[in-house]
């Protein structure tokens, strides 16, 4: 269990709900006393973060049988939209309507970084190893930040719509997003991520941009074989995805 009890994160009056006991396979029901938006697990198992409509984060640590309150994470002036663990568990990542990014690290609830996204931001992911964090932008960019210390490492540019899902693969080398207008571009940031700390990196390359057909049609995603080979070398699995080749 993560030493949330020794942390600054200070229980307030609206969220001490009494602790809720899960009964088996029972339906489980909470009145949370606050409006959310979005909410996660943390790897690990331990916490549950809930992203509330009036700017705060709601923490709760997850036991054997129970929810238990853990606290609240202050910092954003506007409504929280997305959050999300770093796959360590380590550092929790929130974004809210006016564009703004935070970093948390989970053990002490202190922000480590605050990030200006270009635009209001949808959706995040980090990647495998915990080191990046890509977020969907409402202006149609992704954008990649550093963990350790909130850089904005780059702009990826080619969605006509709001980026609505990101999320990078098993391996961490390639990126896909998702736009509003049903479209998906995958980037290879294998030579990119690699250059990083010889400063000598090269842009991300764009794998492919596919277009999400009707369910029935059976062709959630067309590509060509060249495309779905590349893509299968970082992981990606042809059922998993349900690709039908070109």
């Amino acid at each position: 269990m993560l030493p949330l009890s020794n942390s600054t994160i200070k229980p307030v009056v609206p969220y001490q709900l009494e602790d809720t006991t899960l009964r088996g396979s029972e339906p489980h029901s909470v009145e949370m006393g606050m409006e959310i938006n979005d909410h996660c697990y943390s790897s690990d198992g331990c916490l549950l973060a809930l992203a509330a409509k009036n700017g705060e984060i709601g923490l709760y640590e997850i036991e054997t049988e129970t929810f238990k309150f853990a606290g609240v994470l202050k910092g954003h002036s506007t409504e929280v939209f997305s959050v999300t663990f770093s796959p360590d568990s380590k550092i929790l990542a929130s974004a809210s309507e006016d564009a703004e990014l935070k970093l948390w690290s989970v053990h002490s609830g202190e922000a480590l970084h605050t990030l200006e996204a270009s635009d209001c931001v949808w959706s995040m992911s980090f990647s495998p190893d915990s080191s990046l964090l890509a977020s969907g932008n409402d202006d149609g960019t992704v954008q990649l930040w550093s963990v350790e210390d909130g850089e904005m490492l780059y702009t990826l540019e080619g969605h006509d719509a709001a980026v609505f899902s990101v999320n990078f693969s098993p391996g961490g080398e390639v990126l896909t997003s998702i736009d509003n207008n049903e479209r998906m571009k995958s980037w290879n940031l294998g030579n990119y991520i690699q250059g990083i700390s010889t400063k000598n990196s090269r842009s991300p390359e764009r794998l492919a941009e596919h277009e999400f057909l009707p369910l029935t049609e059976r062709n959630l995603i067309n590509m060509t074989n060249r495309e779905a080979e590349r893509l299968s070398q970082v992981g990606y699995d042809e059922e998993d995805l349900g690709l039908m080749l070109a």
